[in-house]
């Protein structure tokens, strides 16, 4: 029972019969010396997601939006046919205020997978072959991404890694250069002045 369909619904003699069930439920806690009353009333997903899951969760859309244009065959479209109307997912949070009703909700699996690669990105980003890294420990460990269409399955996840990782590489070395520029920049203004 939820307490919001008590006091949202108008109808007075549904209002109180949903008002006696609920004394009823909570007279059953109290004579059963049940002081956690939880089961009363609906659970609620009080879950917050991190950051990162919300960016990834983004840019999954993004990404099923790109594949979504390349593979054209039923099972495929199937797949990157995601809604685009607000989720309830806690890693949808972002994606939900950025939407204007056109942003994708990525498939799961797809958001899991790329989860996936971006822990191995964290692991291997210090690496100048990152990408064969990650390519190396996807293979080896046999990572199984679930996608729907068999033909194209190879190809839709070697799009996937290469996409994604080539993405990462690119704001991963904008990240760094900036850090770079300014230790560059605090050792010039130290530079001048120490007398040579």
């Amino acid at each position: 029972m939820d307490i919001k369909t008590i006091y949202e619904n108008n109808d007075a003699s549904e209002r109180s019969k949903k008002i006696k069930e609920l004394k009823e439920l909570l007279d059953t806690c109290i004579e059963k010396g049940n002081i956690e009353v939880d089961s009363v009333f609906d659970d609620h997903n009080y879950y917050k997601a991190s950051a990162v899951d919300c960016v990834i969760y983004y840019v999954c859309g993004y990404i099923t939006r790109k594949l979504a244009k390349r593979y054209k065959c039923e099972e495929c479209t199937t797949f990157f046919n995601s809604s685009t109307e607000a989720s309830a997912n806690p890693v949808a949070a972002l994606t939900n205020i950025k939407s204007k009703g056109w942003l994708l909700h990525p498939n799961h699996s797809l958001f899991e997978f790329i989860r996936y690669i971006e822990d191995l990105f964290n692991q291997y980003c210090k690496y100048s072959d990152v990408f064969e890294l990650i390519v190396n420990h996807i293979t080896e460990n046999n990572k199984q991404f679930w996608f729907s269409c068999s033909l194209h399955k190879t190809d839709v996840m070697s799009d996937i890694i290469t996409y994604y990782i080539t993405m990462r590489m690119r704001q991963y070395s904008v990240f760094q250069n900036r850090e770079q520029n300014k230790l560059s920049s605090k050792k010039k203004k130290l530079s001048k002045l120490v007398n040579t």
